[in-house]
């Protein structure tokens, strides 16, 4: 898999070539500018530049230094290997270990040649724990480490004991066998040259013919005459690269050009190669072959033992159609089985890990994920795209639905203890309704991992038991033998002995690692650690005791960080840390021209030692150190402690704070710095410092990347934070406020906010230069009335199909289901966690901080702490009785929630008020009303007319206490005091209302005149009248149409409207149930000239426009059921019955068409799942049934917002229309404009607060009809 990382291994002696390394590193620093700014980053690795010790103690550092040419070609294809060569042949090392093979042929001749006493037998020991039986040489003691005068003749007396024995006994093997006898220098040229000749291309080799006179260390001839021979073979091996890959100099001449130019090219051809790949794959199959590839490398190191993988699988198929919970104490192997699982059964297992993919981390993309994969196996059809976190449970499950019913599939949620919304939205997903072919495993360390609400929903659980004494002996040695080692019997005894009564296997992979490097020969005794924490905090202490500072911030940053850090941005990190670059100096061997990379040295060998605790997962393409459990994690928490954790997250924060959020930055493209936007915040909140964290959400460029990532659920959530906090201030409101009236917007097309946020005046226009979009939509200024109607408008996701509760803070209690939430008004945002209550159609109401949730059988107490709803009591009551109005459809809410909870509820005293102690009858009149609701609190009336108009009324004075237009209302809910009321309105919107006893007016009595229009509309409590409301009909002129009240549409509301202009005409056409009427205004005055009763048009009768002006303005033409009606101006009479010629939309529409639909089909309402039968009262079933029955006649209303067929019939058949060189798509009923240019790309986009009827494209202006029957509004395209 490709990874976007250069990382070039420098090879060369150690003294002789200072000058180069510190001429090279500016070379290095420009070259790690050019890899970021594509999004790539570099690392040197020169293991002269800093040498420890105790590295060169334990014979170690040549290993370390073969180990990292191994990571570089893996990691970096290209280029990946540096040549200093000179003629200087360097350090030849003692080899760290002898192989049996070898052993054998010398130790014969050791013991002829000295029979009593030998130096190589005393230094390189036989090691009957290694499978081999190989000779090490073994460490030096501190003793000996003290006196390094006498290792040095030590050295040199093993050197010339070993050598000729090897010489003399293979002499017929290559001058490679074994690597004995070479220099460091060309040991590193063989393993990262010589070994891999097919990608010699893209090494380069500098090499100096003279030594500089400042070279102190002088050689002997033979090994000059090495350093010469390998000179030679060099140039031979390069053979025709010599020109472009090599470059021969002497002390004084310039090389640092060529390197450069040579490095540059191959770095920009890797870049080439790697768009190409990312650019052939999309984002699911990327995440899917790092995902294989991650379970391909753990199912190297899988060893079976007593939870057998076909135990489990047998009790997932036995458990179809459910939910398991998959639980075991931390590191007792889960995820490792169900990758097993998912390696064994690949065609029926799929499998999300956030260890693995820190995408998975978020509930929404795990899911998709998991669905995707079905997908791609053909079980699956095509799935539509992420859904946001708010709904994807019902998403989830709906998916569902499109699976094949003949294969049997198993569902795998790994760690969702570390998913890190599972606590606020993940419950949800325990209330779906799973096929009968499918099993959905939940994996988590327990029950109590999951909130209480959430504990009992599981339908089974599936718990790993603690390994058996004779298991975790068979593991060990199992894990032992796949890494070439053995179990000697003494330590065996000393591990049956001190093992924990209950190991995991997390326990005996880190005993492993401790016995791996456990020597049969060590005289320390085997220390057991008494439990997992105990055994991780003993293996991770400081290693060093050179580079202690060093080691604890490294691994410090490492558990700070929120999905990992690159090797890159924590030796940056390292370099900006004071207190490690001062211990640094006392381990290097010169000035520090570059202090990255030498940090990069000592980081190695960190490395070295930590490699089997850290992970390695892809982030977009950048490789990422974490590590691999969340225990480790935890405990390296603990080792660092607090304080210093404390001061590595204001480092952490301030290099993330001065990142750019655009890597590289042009006209056409913006490259987001993801690793920036995923780690400045929990940095911040880490330091509580909320007051940073506010001038970053105040930032346009944080934002707009932050959206551009697709990630709006997440920048809501940081804005919420910020709010809880006290810290928003105007710009964060106006940023809430904009990112609340274009949700959808900023969802799907992530880059137009800053467009949007110039345009609303948010930030100055100075700093909004380069937006991205070449153009926008400006709205033209409306009426202030108008606007005060729409501007305190708040998006509340679902609203008319939940129950509310207001309280007098501003917040929200919110049912959705058995899903209780909360929602701060003043925020603009939800506040998490979420609650889940069995109840089944509850209604909510507060008493003071407590919350109390009643269905027809028990009430739910919960009192509000700030931070979460806390239930508090849970008692059964009494049932309660619905009330109804004569008209079976005209529901009347008549009685507060609290009232009707009252202990001294009766069918017959729902709603009171009391005047001297008698309860009086209130009657209220209204004309001109076809539809009437109500919805009191004591003796305070709210009522909804028309769904257009508010009144608030006080029913025992008989006073207007305030009225509002309310365009598209659908319901009300009054806060506990009565103070104040809240509008829901269509299309999922909320606004709170008031009213004042000092403006308040009479209710006017009806006139004897109107008594013949009345229609009796009573409200029956019981037996006992409270409430009579008389509606009055329409009035009707002459043509039976509905009169002109004050806008164009009239004053009733139609299902449908359209519209078209033509210079100073307006001609509307609006549909009701039954009927047409086409009207014609003065644009100018909205002068009613003419009306015109028509035949009903619906709105998907054509694919083109139903009413539009011809050429000239002279003739109005109506397409109804394929046909031409014309409405000539002059005359004002019709010509019916031409027949409309087919007009067949253009490939290109249709593309269109079907790429918004593709956009847009995650958005469409999902159908609310039913109450169980069994939870419902007789009277309540058969009340549903004279509903269902009845509704098709008495309803006057919209169609169903959530018909699903109609509704995504409608969206695939969007209008899109061309005017002006631009394609137009114009979504109605979410209230969204869309411009591409002719080639297919967008141009702008724009959402809409208000939602409309209908539109019109002329040139570069767009005219929408809003539903509030306001006049059109105006946009222009104009450039930016």
């Amino acid at each position: 898999m490709f990874h976007k990382m250069v990382r070039i291994f420098v090879s060369s002696t150690f003294y002789n070539f200072k000058n180069e390394r510190d001429g090279l590193v500016a070379v290095f620093q420009e070259l790690s500018e050019d890899c970021k700014s594509a999004g790539f980053s570099f690392q040197v690795l020169d293991m002269r530049w800093g040498i420890s010790d105790e590295d060169s103690q334990n014979n170690r550092t040549l290993q370390i230094c073969f180990d990292e040419i191994t990571r570089c070609r893996m990691l970096s294809p290209k280029p990946n290997f540096l040549i200093l060569s000179g003629l200087y042949y360097g350090w030849i090392p003692l080899p760290s270990f002898i192989t049996k093979y070898v052993w054998d042929k010398i130790q014969d001749e050791i013991q002829d040649e000295i029979p009593e006493f030998s130096l190589l037998r005393s230094w390189y020991l036989h090691d009957k724990n290694d499978a081999e039986g190989v000779y090490i040489l073994r460490p030096r003691d501190d003793n000996e480490e003290d006196r390094k005068t006498d290792w040095k003749e030590i050295e040199i007396s093993l050197k010339k004991e070993l050598f000729p024995l090897i010489q003399k006994h293979f002499s017929d093997k290559s001058k490679y066998f074994e690597l004995l006898g070479l220099s460091a220098t060309e040991q590193e040229i063989y393993k990262g040259l010589f070994c891999h000749p097919e990608d010699k291309e893209n090494v380069f080799v500098l090499v100096r013919t003279k030594e500089p006179e400042s070279c102190i260390k002088r050689e002997s001839e033979d090994a000059a005459a090495h350093a010469a021979a390998l000179q030679t073979h060099l140039k031979d091996y390069m053979g025709e690269l010599i020109d472009e890959n090599m470059l021969f100099y002497q002390p004084g001449d310039d090389y640092t050009e060529k390197v450069k130019a040579f490095l540059k090219r191959v770095i920009r051809s890797r870049i080439e190669e790697v768009q190409i790949q990312e650019a052939a794959l999309s984002p699911f199959q990327r995440e899917q072959r790092l995902f294989d590839e991650a379970v391909r490398q753990a199912e190297t190191n899988y060893v079976e033992i007593n939870h057998s993988p076909d135990d489990f699988l047998s009790y997932c198929k036995s458990n179809l159609g459910g939910i398991t919970l998959l639980t075991g104490v931390s590191g007792s192997g889960k995820s490792m089985l169900l990758r097993h699982c998912y390696y064994l059964a690949h065609g029926i297992f799929v499998l999300s890990c956030a260890d693995i993919l820190p995408s998975c981390s978020r509930v929404s993309h795990a899911l998709w994920f998991c669905l995707k994969q079905l997908e791609a196996k053909g079980i699956l059809g095509a799935l539509d795209v992420e859904p946001d976190a708010e709904h994807c449970a019902a998403w989830f499950e709906k998916q569902l639905e499109g699976l094949r019913s003949d294969t049997q599939v198993t569902i795998l949620l790994d760690s969702v203890d570390q998913i890190w919304d599972w606590n606020q939205i993940g419950g949800s997903l325990l209330e779906c309704k799973i096929p009968p072919n499918v099993t959905l495993v939940i994996c988590c360390i327990s029950e109590d991992s999951l909130n209480e609400r959430d504990r009992g929903r599981i339908v089974s659980c599936y718990r790993l038991q603690p390994l058996e004494e004779h298991d975790s002996i068979y593991l060990l040695k199992r894990m032992l033998h796949k890494r070439g080692r053995l179990l000697g019997e003494d330590d065996e005894q000393i591990i049956r002995k001190g093992l924990p009564e209950e190991p995991t296997p997390l326990y005996m992979q880190l005993l492993c690692r401790q016995l791996q490097s456990r020597r049969s020969f060590d005289s320390r005794p085997l220390i057991l650690p008494v439990g997992t924490r105990e055994s991780i905090f003993m293996q991770l202490k400081e290693p060093s005791q050179n580079y202690r500072k060093l080691y604890n911030h490294a691994i410090g940053y490492l558990a700070l960080a929120a999905d990992g850090l690159s090797e890159q941005e924590l030796l940056t990190l390292l370099e900006k840390d004071d207190p490690v670059l001062q211990e640094i100096k006392q381990y290097t061997h010169w000035e520090i021209k570059q202090a990255r990379f030498t940090i990069s040295v000592f980081w190695a060998r960190i490395y070295y030692d930590l490699k089997d605790y850290l992970s390695e997962v892809d982030s977009n393409g950048i490789l990422l150190l974490r590590f691999h459990h969340d225990l480790v994690r935890q405990v390296v928490k603990d080792m660092v402690g607090k304080d210093t954790l404390l001061q590595l997250s204001y480092v952490m924060g301030s290099y993330f704070l001065e990142e750019p959020v655009y890597l590289n930055r042009t006209k056409d493209n913006k490259l987001v710095n993801i690793r920036k936007l995923r780690e400045l915040m929990p940095a911040l909140r880490f330091q509580d410092d909320w007051t940073a964290a506010a001038r970053v959400l105040a930032d346009p460029e944080y934002v707009d990347g932050y959206l551009r990532c697709g990630w709006y659920r997440d920048l809501m959530q940081q804005l919420t934070d910020l709010g809880q906090h006290r810290s928003l201030n105007e710009i964060h409101r106006k940023i809430l406020a904009l990112l609340q009236d274009k949700a959808m917007q900023f969802q799907l097309w992530g880059d137009s906010f800053l467009p949007a946020a110039m345009e609303s005046g948010i930030y100055p226009q100075k700093n909004m230069d380069n937006t991205g979009w070449k153009y926008i939509l400006r709205n033209r200024k409306q009426p202030v009335l108008r606007e005060n109607i729409w501007k305190d408008k708040i998006l509340l996701p679902n609203a008319a199909n939940v129950k509310l509760a207001v309280k007098e803070n501003g917040a929200l209690a919110i049912l959705e289901g058995k899903v209780l939430k909360r929602y701060d008004l003043n925020l603009r945002s939800e506040i998490y966690p979420r609650c889940y209550v069995d109840v089944v159609n509850a209604f909510l109401y507060w008493k003071g901080d407590s919350l109390f949730v009643r269905d027809n059988s028990c009430r739910i107490s919960f009192l509000d702490t700030g931070s979460e709803l806390v239930q508090v009591q849970k008692e059964s009551c009494r049932p309660l009785v619905d009330l109804y109005s004569d008209d079976i459809n005209k529901i009347i809410r008549a009685g507060g929630f609290v009232e009707r909870d009252h202990a001294d509820y009766f069918k017959d005293t729902v709603f009171e008020y009391y005047s001297h102690g008698m309860l009086k009858s209130t009657e209220l009149f209204y004309p001109d009303v076809e539809d009437i609701k109500c919805f009191c609190h004591g003796v305070l009336c709210a009522v909804l007319l028309n769904q257009c108009r508010l009144d608030i009324v006080d029913l025992e004075q008989r006073l207007l206490l305030a009225s509002y237009a309310v365009p598209n209302a659908c319901l009300a809910y009054w806060s506990p005091q009565g103070k104040e009321v809240l509008v829901v309105f269509e299309r999922d919107k909320v606004q709170m209302f008031s009213y004042s006893y000092n403006h308040s007016m009479p209710l006017a009595a009806p006139c004897m005149s109107m008594k013949k229009h009345e229609k009796a509309y009573r409200t029956r409590v019981g037996r006992r009248e409270i409430l009579k409301i008389f509606q009055m009909s329409c009035p009707m002129n002459g043509k039976d149409t509905p009169a002109y009240f004050g806008s164009v549409l009239g004053s009733r509301r139609p299902i449908y409207a359209a519209f078209s202009i033509a210079g100073n005409r307006l001609a509307c056409y609006y549909y009701y149930l039954n009927q047409g009427v086409v009207r014609l205004f003065r644009l100018n005055d909205r002068k009613l000239l003419a009306e015109s009763t028509v035949d009903p048009i619906f709105w998907n009768d054509s694919v083109g426009r139903p009413i539009y002006f011809d050429e000239n303005g002279c003739v109005l033409v109506l397409i109804s059921r394929g046909k031409k009606h014309f409405w000539k101006m002059d005359s004002l009479k019709w010509e019916h019955n031409v027949k409309m010629a087919s007009d067949s939309q253009t490939g290109f529409s249709q593309e269109l068409q079907e790429k918004y639909f593709r956009c847009v089909k995650p958005w469409l309402p999902v159908r609310n799942r039913g109450i169980s039968p069994h939870r419902k009262g007789i009277l309540d079933v058969i009340r549903q049934i004279i509903m269902f029955v009845l509704l098709p006649i008495i309803c006057s209303q919209q169609p169903d917002r959530d018909s699903d067929g109609l509704l995504c019939q409608s969206m695939q058949q969007i209008p899109v229309v061309e005017s002006g060189s631009f394609w137009w798509i114009l979504d109605c009923y979410h209230g969204m404009i869309h411009v591409c240019d002719q080639n297919g790309y967008w141009v702008c986009h724009e959402q809409l607060q208000e939602e409309i009827f209908d539109f019109n494209v002329i040139g570069r202006k767009v005219y929408v009809l809003p539903t509030d029957l306001s006049d059109p509004v105006e946009l222009d395209l104009v450039s930016v």
